[in-house]
């Protein structure tokens, strides 16, 4: 990695843990999108992608998650585009691809449920 890169990828997941470690998780009563966006921002993951609808993904570390749900594939082609995949990814990514950048993030099942369903408004 150049230096650049790999300050991006440093903040990235620094940003990620000081999020995990400060969250309080959990949604409200505005829907998983909702709750799902809400978790994108406080996780972190928006210095790592960019996402249709959240400002403040500016990230370049990761794809663009424009159009995810209308991919054949994701985490590198690893996996088909299903709401079970996106959970399996969400959960471990480096259990599903070793040489991934996107950490391992600690977040309970009703995090990556709200999660999924967010990639997948993103057609």
């Amino acid at each position: 990695m150049n230096g650049d890169r790999s300050f991006k990828f440093v903040l990235g997941i620094a940003l990620a843990a000081a999020a995990v470690a400060c969250s309080g998780g959990g949604g409200s009563a505005g829907g998983a999108s909702a709750d799902g966006k809400k978790l994108f921002v406080a996780k972190g993951c928006t210095a790592c992608h960019v996402a249709p609808g959240i400002p403040e993904a500016v990230g370049t570390i990761g794809p663009s998650l424009a159009g995810v749900a209308s991919r054949p594939t994701i985490a590198g082609g690893k996996l088909q585009t299903s709401a079970e995949n996106v959970k399996t990814w969400l959960k471990d990514p480096p259990a599903v691809k070793s040489d991934t950048q996107m950490p391992k993030l600690q977040i309970s099942d009703a995090e990556i449920e709200a999660l999924t369903q967010l990639m997948l408004s993103f057609k």
